[in-house]
């Protein structure tokens, strides 16, 4: 890895070459010449207010940014900058990508915060979209396709999912088909009614698709659950909940849906009781 370092208007520049095609540099940058990409996670007030209470300059590392188009876009450090703002400092030592696209920002964002525990899943699936990831964009187009939206604000109404962690998780499990049809059981039976979108509800739908994916239609499926609440599931579940063996598993939840699918049903046209056969999974199957 060749380096040089040269001085500059009071400014310490190093060029290191990344790949033999990426360069980056270490470089003072003025607070006011930094600007966000759309990737970047919201911004916590709390958090920027206790950097600026607890400030001390020498702790603060390196922003990461790119140059771009002629400005300086933050990657990793926007609450540091906020906070830099708050305590009046004018200026912050920064390491420099060059040519990075924005897809390219987005990318890195991720990886750089991929081992942090304070970023949300919400936060990095906000930045796979913008980095236009594969996986992201599909879980978009599904929600999408069956008449929802998603919400990074926590925003709770009618047709908005707010649980993406819930998402990635029936994604992963059941693929794009589950998932399809975890949220066209859901429009249909309940029209997208904001309690039917919740993370416990839409885990329990989707476990009970994932036992008894082959043994009923969705016409059934709507035919015999459209009466019952979803507030009315949840609350049963919730009760069910306090005494399961798993924590927070969301089994209790596929039961109740479960036993009012069967209700009234011959004994040959029930759904056996596949929870006996999946014990192993009621402990594991929590997110």
């Amino acid at each position: 890895m060749n380096s040089s370092a040269l001085k500059k208007e009071n400014k310490i520049i190093e060029l290191v070459n990344v790949d033999n095609t990426e360069k980056t540099r270490y470089q003072k940058i003025p607070v006011g010449e930094l600007f966000y990409g759309n990737y970047q996670r919201g911004l916590k007030l709390s958090w920027v207010k206790k950097i600026a209470k607890n400030f001390k300059e020498g702790l603060l590392g390196v922003l990461i940014v790119n140059e771009r188009d002629g400005k300086y876009y933050v990657i990793d450090g926007q609450h540091r900058l906020e906070a830099l703002k708050v305590v009046g400092l004018k200026s912050i030592f920064c390491q420099v990508h060059t040519g990075l696209t924005f897809q390219e920002e987005a990318e890195l964002f991720i990886e750089y915060n991929k081992r942090r525990k304070g970023l949300q899943v919400t936060d990095m699936f906000k930045a796979a979209l913008e980095a236009n990831d594969y996986k992201a964009h599909d879980i978009k187009r599904i929600v999408e396709n069956n008449g929802f939206k998603l919400d990074f604000y926590c925003t709770k109404q009618n047709n908005i999912i707010i649980a993406i962690s819930t998402l990635l998780h029936i994604y992963k499990n059941l693929k794009a088909e589950g998932l399809d049809r975890v949220l066209k059981l859901i429009r249909k039976t309940w029209g997208g009614e904001r309690s039917s979108l919740e993370r416990n509800f839409l885990m329990g739908i989707y476990y009970f698709v994932k036992l008894f994916n082959d043994d009923f239609t969705n016409e059934e499926f709507t035919s015999k659950m459209q009466k019952i609440t979803p507030a009315q599931i949840l609350r049963e579940g919730r009760q069910d909940a306090k005494y399961s063996t798993a924590g927070k598993s969301i089994i209790p939840y596929a039961k109740i849906i479960w036993y009012y699918f069967n209700h009234k049903k011959s004994e040959k046209n029930r759904l056996s009781n596949k929870f006996l056969e999946n014990i192993k999974e009621e402990v594991e199957e929590k997110i």
